[in-house]
């Protein structure tokens, strides 16, 4: 990096020294420092060329349809009258411990994020995610692959999917914190089929164990143990769905319990409009619903 003031005779020619213009269209980017032109590749393998563009909220930094990312060319005052050119430059990714290439970038709000370069490729060559709960997902479940034909958005559901079919998705004692082994639970389920003992009492035998036996029960979890066993093992309960009030409703349940002759209690009360005692309690008391007291 050089160090220009105010005066000397390149200020003026290093002065465009800046974001192009031309990157945010697409185009191909200046190769970093060192860098040759095709001579780089973000997600493995040799490529010819690669096309760069800026990154949403990260303004200083470009990313390519190969996964490389880099910083852009910009200038920095290093003091009152000194002006540093800092020329742009290929950033070095980093592996997380499941496998994913991720780069720490300073955003525009000015705080430092560690994203995953598959992320970035797609805010930048497809767009926003559909929603927040979208995640950027590998289609052929490589991680370290990180090209466009390869990248979409998916939710959670649809990612997890995905893992299963690949069978890259860990479940049973390969999580890391599981709460019990195989083998127990094998032993657990066998105790739900031939006994009538409660949840309770099973877990009395188990006391490291710390597992929701009704999911195991139902099927929700540890269903890969012992697939010959039928789920639900045992009568599942079914709760009714919560009942949701509206305001008119609030203001007619606390005129009756006011003024109508005999007061109605609030159990009563709670069947007649399907809710919880304890939540029509908090009802006639004010603790919720203030706005209609």
């Amino acid at each position: 990096m050089s160090r220009l003031r105010p005066g000397d005779p390149g200020r003026e020619a290093h002065q465009p020294c800046r974001v192009r213009p031309g990157l945010r269209r697409g185009r191909q980017a200046p190769p970093g420092r060192g860098d040759s032109p095709g001579s780089r590749s973000g997600g493995g393998g040799v490529v010819t060329s690669e096309q760069w563009r800026g990154i949403p909220g990260f303004s200083r930094y470009a990313v390519s349809d190969c996964g490389g990312v880099m910083s852009l060319s910009r200038t920095t005052r290093a003091n009152k009258t000194g002006v540093w050119l800092r020329p742009s430059k290929r950033l070095k990714l980093q592996v997380s411990p499941d496998g994913y290439d991720k780069v720490c970038l300073l955003g525009d709000d000015g705080k430092r994020a560690k994203v995953t370069v598959s992320r970035l490729m797609l805010l930048a060559f497809v767009g926003p995610p559909p929603s927040a709960r979208h995640q950027a997902a590998h289609l052929d479940g490589n991680p370290r692959r990180n090209t466009l034909d390869n990248l979409a958005w998916k939710t959670p559901k649809e990612n997890c999917a995905d893992k299963v079919a690949h069978g890259t998705h860990l479940f049973g004692e390969a999580v890391w914190n599981a709460a019990l082994t195989e083998a127990t639970a094998e032993r657990i389920l066998l105790r739900l089929r031939d006994t009538r003992d409660s949840y309770s009492e099973i877990l009395r035998d188990f006391p490291d164990v710390a597992v929701a036996l009704a999911k195991m029960n139902a099927g929700e979890n540890w269903a890969h143990v012992r697939p010959d066993i039928p789920r639900p093992i045992r009568p599942v309960r079914k709760f009714a769905p919560k009942r949701r009030l509206t305001a008119a409703e609030v203001a007619e349940i606390r005129r009756l319990y006011r003024h109508e002759a005999p007061r109605p209690g609030h159990r009563t009360l709670a069947r007649r409009y399907g809710v919880s005692p304890t939540n029509m309690r908090r009802i006639l008391s004010g603790a919720t619903w203030t706005e209609e007291s």
